[in-house]
């Protein structure tokens, strides 16, 4: 879930939970280098994201059901979570 979101006019970004069930790290840090530009672009250049939580509980109201976490998978998050570090550090963020 993205604070900065359509809302208040910035692009739409794709939930942690869709990311990791393409599990294509590819696309992954694609997403995670747009979200960075989009930071950078406002002045933002830290990210307290994204949450690595399993999604062991996909009903929780803070990380289930929200898509907040890529998956119940640890190797999936794992994964995850590199590529849109990844991404991020890129562009410096």
């Amino acid at each position: 879930m993205a604070r900065l979101d359509q809302r208040h006019g910035f692009p739409p970004t794709v939930s942690a939970a869709d990311l990791g069930a393409r599990r294509d790290a590819t696309f992954t840090r694609q997403a995670g280098e747009r979200i960075a530009d989009t930071l950078a672009s406002v002045g933002v250049n830290l990210n307290l994201a994204p949450v690595v939580d399993l999604n062991v509980n996909p009903t929780n109201p803070i990380i289930g059901s929200l898509g907040r976490s890529f998956s119940a998978d640890p190797a999936v998050v794992t994964a995850q979570v590199e590529a849109f570090v990844g991404g991020h550090r890129s562009v410096g963020c």
